[in-house]
């Protein structure tokens, strides 16, 4: 159990992922408007959605007890796919849906090709996807991080 200060730390994560999330967001929406041109379209606004799942995945660890020096070890860092693996050890539900756009996101965060450019074609999911994968998420992290902010003692 989190006591003291490490109650509201799960609540700082998951704000700041909503934070990165609500800023995709508003680029894929100017996009759609016409608003914003990007050269890459996909790449800025991919790293903050991938960042916010990151985000939110270490949100939930730390409300499930997992310490900050754990998750800065070589075990969870920016991996995706064992972030989720890890949550989903200490109980979070995800769906299959999620899960597969997770650890597709995943295959291009070891070169960081949202953050660097990969060269070549890049097949990546439909942002409708991961706009869903991140909103489901996020709901679950959010639900425990009230929970534990509620939690006296």
């Amino acid at each position: 159990m989190l006591t003291g200060d490490d109650r509201f730390e799960p609540a700082s994560f998951h704000i700041l992922a909503l934070d990165y999330f609500r800023s995709a967001e508003c680029i894929v929406s100017a996009q759609d408007q016409d608003a914003l041109k990007l050269r890459f379209s996909y790449t800025v606004p991919y790293f903050l959605y991938t960042h916010s799942l990151e985000l939110s995945f270490k949100a939930f660890l730390r409300a499930r007890g997992v310490s900050k020096r754990e998750l800065s070890s070589i075990r969870y860092r920016h991996n995706l796919e064992k972030l989720l693996d890890g949550c989903i050890t200490h109980g979070m539900h995800v769906t299959e849906h999620d899960a597969v756009v997770v650890r597709w996101l995943n295959s291009f965060m070891e070169d960081h090709a949202f953050r660097y450019l990969r060269p070549g074609f890049q097949f990546v999911p439909d942002v409708i996807d991961i706009r869903q994968a991140c909103k489901a998420i996020s709901q679950t992290v959010g639900k425990v991080c009230k929970e534990i902010r509620n939690n006296v003692g």
